[in-house]
């Protein structure tokens, strides 16, 4: 069970973690042309909304690991899947300390055991994210603007 006062600790931080994923992965946001120059809009792409949405779906479903492996192991399209276990990873290092998810972890399925802890941190940090999602504003058409 994740607490109030976890959540509301990791919400912010989990903002952070959104506003850094630009620097991994351009297509986390939409950008717009503007004339010569692209421009990144405050919109993140509706496909990562819904894919923020089904992780902790999946969690439940199938399994922990199960959901962290097909998010990970994703190819191919404009939005990658795998920025979403990589988004929790690093809101875990943000919420711990570097020992508990240190920098040289790639993936979360190395950080995952079945470890009650362990999974109440993933837990909590999709759930964080999924939430501080929300504070971004989403495009208003009913499919993503690309120029």
């Amino acid at each position: 069970m994740i607490s109030k006062k976890r959540m509301d600790a990791l919400i912010p931080k989990a903002i952070d973690v959104i506003r850094e994923m630009e620097t991994r992965e351009k297509s986390f946001f939409i950008w717009e042309n503007r004339g010569a120059t692209e421009v990144r809009t405050n919109f993140i792409s509706k496909t990562y909304h819904g894919y923020f949405s089904s992780f902790g779906a999946d969690m439940i479903n199938s399994t922990p690991l199960a959901a962290i492996i097909f998010f990970e192991e994703s190819t191919g399209g404009i939005e990658k899947r795998s920025l979403i276990p990589l988004s929790i990873l690093n809101l875990i290092r943000k919420e711990n300390s570097v020992t508990e998810a240190p920098e040289t972890m790639k993936k979360l399925s190395s950080y995952y055991t079945r470890d009650t802890r362990k999974m109440e941190n993933i837990a909590a940090a999709a759930a964080a994210l999924k939430i501080a999602l929300r504070t971004f504003p989403q495009p208003k058409s009913n499919e993503d603007e690309r120029e």
